[in-house]
């Protein structure tokens, strides 16, 4: 097997892959994939947070992956509305959304879609007519 059929393309590794979202089927996210070079960098530099309070709500470890998928693993949204009205993507919304007790499916179904790297690479082979 060519060892080129298993390279990543870098620009989706940074910018994210759009994955329809199965809670949603009119709905899509762009999402990095579980591992990336930004998110090890997040968590180098948020680790130390953990153990922590910030206005008022103590940092765990969950409550850092859950923050790390609205400030790094998420990286756009389509078709996502509040009460009707369609909300534009922003780090912020995703943060507000992914802490929310009432969204915690959403977040864990969202997160999921960061560890397709392998359904990337079968995605990318066979579109190289390698399947």
């Amino acid at each position: 097997m060519d060892i080129n059929n298993l390279a990543l393309d870098q620009k989706k590794m940074r910018d994210g892959v759009w994955r329809k979202h199965p809670l949603a089927p009119d709905a899509r996210v762009r999402v990095r994939l579980r591992g990336c070079k930004q998110a090890r960098e997040w968590w180098a530099e948020n680790a130390p947070r953990e153990g922590t309070f910030e206005n008022g709500v103590k940092i765990d470890a969950e409550w850092l992956a859950l923050e790390c998928l609205a400030r790094v693993y998420l990286t756009d949204w389509e078709g996502w509305t509040d009460g009707g009205e369609p909300v534009p993507f922003s780090h912020d919304v995703a943060s507000e959304w992914v802490h929310a007790p009432s969204l915690e499916q959403w977040a864990n179904v969202t997160m999921g879609l960061c560890d397709d790297a392998e359904l990337y690479r079968q995605k990318k082979a066979k579109e190289a007519g390698k399947s």
